[in-house]
């Protein structure tokens, strides 16, 4: 049996193996909804807010509140049990028009580090 010792192969190879697309982990995610939230606070409670496929190695999250590019506050904490970040546990400047705003979400090493990041964006006041 004759082997293949064309560098051409070699070379195709290599090019199969860095271009095949590896199995990544999932995304990280969070959801949430506005039922039962009450806007227009100078300090609005924010809904539960659930964290999906959150990335070994986080020990905070850095939570932001938006509309549009219009900043309303955040804060960062500890990455809680499960990654269910409770109804109440920080407190942003709260919705008062009604439009669509976002939570985003930003996974962080020991050191800072950003290790990962989530948004999802939700009309106010809940529509269903």
């Amino acid at each position: 049996m004759k082997m293949i010792q064309s560098p051409h192969f070699f070379s195709f190879a290599a090019m199969l193996l860095a271009t095949t697309p590896t199995v990544a982990a999932e995304q990280m995610t969070v959801e949430f909804s506005f039922r039962g939230s009450r806007g227009c606070s100078s300090l609005f409670p924010n809904p539960e807010l659930r964290l999906h496929n959150v990335p070994a190695g986080t020990k905070s999250i850095l939570i932001q509140f938006r509309t549009g590019n219009r900043e309303m506050g955040g804060q960062k904490i500890a990455l809680p049990p499960k990654g269910v970040v409770p109804q109440d546990s920080i407190r942003t400047f709260g919705p008062c028009a009604p439009g669509v705003y976002t939570y985003d979400v930003i996974a962080q090493s020991a050191t800072g580090e950003t290790i990962a990041k989530a948004e999802n964006s939700e009309p106010f006041p809940f529509m269903q």
